[in-house]
């Protein structure tokens, strides 16, 4: 009998992990990837900004990566002490220090630049909310609803091969022909408290957001089906001093693979060049 795949098999490899380059300059950017994502996701930005001279920090979110199976014990709170700390040792040998945050790690670049001066803040689809009915349950659906089967509400099909390409991205020592490790992934339960962590994160984002003091760049894929446009653009109408551009593009930007990463690209590096 299969027992049930770890998912942290997926993420063994250093891609995966904590990583710093030493730039040339005294300029540093935090990288903060999103949900439920890896430093991995941040490197085609940090090729780029560390192209600039600049010495890039990515951190792993505590619970991600390596760390999945653990991911439903952790808070928002974990998350955002993780990479207040990483902000506070760059700011100890940088005196110019930048946040960079894709979707969710916006999010939390977004309460860090609230709470700490830093030179600018870069936003890559920034969530905040989700644009769903039961978004706004969260709160009482974790006490309701401890618990929900995400591939019991996708029905996997183990025999169509762009999902199990997919599949054996995230666990790629499974024997997906095996019906218990099947059977094993269908019955997967991810906590709902966990989503109500995250609706936290984006509901403090929007929150302090009036009160960042630094220049905000926000970029926005139109096509992005997960972080809305419309929600992105009344995100964006929180700052102070703003930049707001729509590129075609899905919510995955950092993607180096997608036609839209040389737009995105384009933005940093014309950002980079602007911060001098």
């Amino acid at each position: 009998m299969a027992s049930m795949p770890s998912f942290s098999l997926a993420f063994q490899t250093d891609e995966h992990r904590t990583f710093t380059w030493q730039g040339t300059r005294d300029i540093a950017a935090l990288l903060i990837h999103g949900f439920p994502g890896t430093p991995l996701e941040m490197r085609p930005v940090a090729t780029t900004l560390y192209e600039h001279g600049w010495t890039v920090h990515a951190p792993l979110l505590s619970g991600f990566g390596e760390e999945i199976d653990s991911l439903p014990t952790r808070t928002h709170q974990d998350w955002f002490t993780g990479v207040e700390q990483a902000l506070l040792n760059l700011k100890k040998f940088h005196q110019r220090v930048i946040i960079v945050g894709l979707s969710m790690g916006g999010a939390l670049a977004t309460q860090l630049a609230s709470k700490h001066k830093i030179e600018a803040l870069y936003l890559l689809a920034p969530f905040w909310k989700l644009n769903h009915i039961l978004w706004h349950s969260l709160p009482v659906l974790q006490y309701a609803i401890p618990q929900f089967k995400p591939f019991k509400l996708f029905k996997p099909d183990f025999k169509d091969e762009s999902m199990r390409k997919g599949m054996k991205g995230f666990l790629p020592q499974a024997d997906l022909d095996d019906p218990e490790t099947q059977r094993a992934i269908i019955e997967f339960a991810v906590p709902v408290k966990m989503f109500s962590h995250i609706r936290t994160v984006g509901e403090r984002a929007y929150t302090v957001a009036p009160s960042v003091s630094c220049p905000v760049n926000i970029l926005q894929g139109l096509q992005d089906e997960l972080v809305m446009p419309t929600l992105t653009r009344q995100f964006s109408t929180r700052f102070k001093q703003v930049r707001y551009d729509e590129i075609d593009g899905t919510h995955n930007l950092t993607d180096a693979t997608l036609a839209s990463w040389q737009l995105v690209q384009e933005h940093l590096n014309i950002f980079a060049q602007k911060i001098g």
